[in-house]
């Protein structure tokens, strides 16, 4: 197994580890392949170029089958492969798939290998056709995760004991949002250059140099799955977060991702892009994390503590009305999830979100190890992501989320443009191709290498020397053929039958892109009646304080963590839409939206398996927005 090849399970720790209890030390305590009677570690070995290439076609081909074979995806899972070097013990010690791939996710491997991994996971989880129960094996991979923290809650939490960060510290001028800067006072990353950061550092160091994100599309794919399949558990990471959940692989989507996809972060420079596939696919891998959440929230009729009848009952009442006074009755099977799916922990959780739930200082083991701490202070457990969502989407002074919706939906001419602006670079790709066979060239290396032939000329460089230079420059400028890998698509948020997507195809994704922003707006809408109703009659003034905040380390500083909480106030989504002002992040979104909306009811997708869900669902907000506005506001705001 490609785990053993990489000596995962070592129990040395690297010299810049603390001691203390971590996910990570969990992990390794309780994998079957971290350790063995004898002692004994697995050798560690480099994979050469063969290695790379084999371990690519081996996990395309596991994601391949996994995603179109459920008989497949059970016969893998059930397989389980003895420990190396356990000296006849090893009938006891196994390891499964999913313990052997989260094992080499925690391995240097490159961006694209570590994206292949996160979708052969992700692709292995998928339920059977029918099957809508949650799945075991599905909160096994969210404990995994955990474990191997690829969102750094350890350096990330609004509590935690290591809020000092890691890594040198950034400049601190990118804080002083009162003085003005030029572009070149700027960072170009919110954090430091250490694998600390888990997935944020392969997204800004890594990734970022180049312009694609294939790790990062890979994980947020998975993320996806998990919820499909799993929901979001809240007592995920309860052994060492004072305040548990899936919040902060939610927020890290929709307060780290999606600003830094969109170009709306503040204090940092625009994300470089390879190209506006690469954009649109990133965009709308974040979007699906967005909606799955959102789909599989219900708001309960009883706000003290609903039992799961109640919570069924109320996400029929509210497809019902969606149905019939909405105006959404054409979308209402891709935008509420089944009554099956729900069971008693999820009837427990949403009602949790109606009350502000305190946890404090006395009810915390003072012996434990815990990644965060209260200091003295009373903690305010999260919402549910599907709270903090709505909550964000429906606020009065317009979300960072909803903002970042209308940019998409809006940006580069609506729907008139799509084919003649992403489509031209499709196009360029094409000729390239047809120019240059199966390899385009990339001519970024190429003033270096005039610089050579100049350094050659004048004599300063030996003809052996220039020569190995020049063959590295030649290799670096030849690309790899594209696609390499097909990437999978699901066709909504509640279904598993999965298309395969080019990934270099820029009108595909940015039509995915404007499809789900219109879905999880109509999403939204569905729920804004009942969850409106639910917050008014809280017994108190609901607050949402979240779980990490996404700045850099402020080196011997831990006050910055703390922040206010944040008050919800909500409104009909139809109200904050027609609502011209200044949202809280400073950007203006004073123009109308819904013409914009409007002209997609005629468009016809050219990419998507379905060429009329664009349209359907910008008839579904127009609609709506009918529903729920004066006739004369409605007329002059559509048109």
């Amino acid at each position: 197994p490609t785990s053993y090849y990489y000596g995962v399970g070592d129990d040395t720790e690297s010299n810049d580890r603390d001691e203390a209890s971590t996910p990570n030390d969990t992990h390794r305590s309780q994998s079957s392949s971290s350790s063995s009677s004898k002692g004994k570690t697995p050798s560690t070995k480099e994979l050469d170029e063969v290695g790379k290439n084999a371990l690519t076609s081996l996990l395309s081909l596991i994601s391949n089958v996994a995603a179109r074979c459920p008989a497949a995806r059970e016969y893998i899972l059930d397989i389980q492969l003895p420990v190396p070097g356990t000296d006849g013990v090893s009938d006891i010690l196994q390891d499964g798939c999913l313990e052997i791939l989260f094992s080499l996710l925690t391995t240097e491997i490159p961006p694209d290998i570590r994206g292949l991994t996160f979708m052969a996971i992700a692709n292995l989880l998928q339920s059977k056709p029918g099957d809508t129960g949650k799945s075991p094996m599905g909160k096994k991979a969210w404990e995994l995760m955990e474990c191997c923290q690829f969102v750094p809650v350890k350096y990330l939490s609004r509590y935690s004991s290591f809020a000092a960060g890691a890594g040198s510290a950034p400049s601190m001028s990118m804080y002083n949002r009162n003085q003005p800067r030029d572009d070149g006072d700027v960072p170009n990353s919110y954090f430091p250059k250490t694998a600390d950061y888990g997935m944020i550092y392969i997204f800004e160091h890594v990734e970022g140099v180049v312009g694609t994100y294939p790790a990062t599309e890979g994980f947020l794919y998975l993320l996806t799955t998990l919820i499909k399949v799993a929901g979001c558990p809240s007592d995920l990471g309860s052994h060492w977060r004072l305040r548990p959940g899936c919040s902060p692989y939610i927020e890290y989507v929709t307060d780290f991702i999606l600003p830094r996809a969109s170009g709306t972060a503040r204090h940092v420079k625009p994300l470089p892009f390879l190209t506006v596939a690469d954009e649109g696919r990133l965009t709308s891998r974040a979007l699906e994390v967005v909606e799955a959440v959102l789909v599989r929230y219900v708001v309960p009729l009883a706000l003290d503590r609903a039992t799961l009848s109640e919570l069924r009952e109320s996400n029929c009442l509210t497809m019902k009305a969606a149905n019939e006074e909405l105006g959404l009755s054409s979308n209402t099977s891709a935008i509420f999830c089944p009554n099956d799916s729900l069971d008693e922990d999820d009837a427990d959780d949403f009602s949790q979100d109606f009350n502000n739930i305190c946890l404090y200082p006395q009810n915390v083991d003072p012996g434990s190890q815990m990644l965060e701490v209260s200091y003295g202070e009373p903690v305010s457990l999260p919402k549910t992501p599907g709270f903090f969502i709505l909550s964000s989407l429906l606020s009065t002074s317009k979300g960072q989320l909803l903002q970042i919706i209308q940019k998409l939906i809006s940006e580069n001419g609506g729907s008139r443009d799509i084919q003649s602006f992403y489509g031209k670079s499709v196009m360029s790709k094409l000729l390239a191709i047809a120019l240059f066979r199966e390899t385009p060239p990339s001519f970024s290396n190429s003033r270096e290498y005039n610089e050579l032939v100049g350094r050659q000329q004048r004599n300063q460089l030996d003809d052996a020397s220039c020569k190995a230079a020049m063959t590295y420059l030649l290799h670096s400028m030849i690309q790899q053929p594209s696609p390499a890998v097909l990437d999978f698509c699901f066709e909504d948020a509640f279904s598993f039958e999965t298309t395969n997507c080019a990934p270099d195809d820029a009108v595909l994704w940015r039509e995915r892109s404007l499809l789900l922003s219109m879905r999880i707006l109509c999403a939204a809408a569905a729920r804004e009646e009942p969850f409106n109703r639910a917050i008014k009659h809280s017994p108190k003034q609901l607050s949402v304080v979240p779980t990490l905040l996404f700045i850099g380390p402020i080196h011997g500083s831990y006050s910055h963590r703390f922040a206010e909480e944040q008050k919800v106030n909500t409104a009909r989504l139809s109200q904050i839409l027609t609502k011209g002002s200044t949202g809280a992040h400073g950007w203006n979104y004073s123009f109308n939206i819904l013409p914009i909306i409007v002209e997609h009811i005629g468009y016809s997708a050219y990419s998507l398996s379905n060429p009329q869900g664009i349209a359907l669902n910008a008839f579904c907000l127009t609609s709506y927005i009918s529903q729920t506005m004066p006739q004369e506001d409605c007329l002059r705001l559509l048109c």
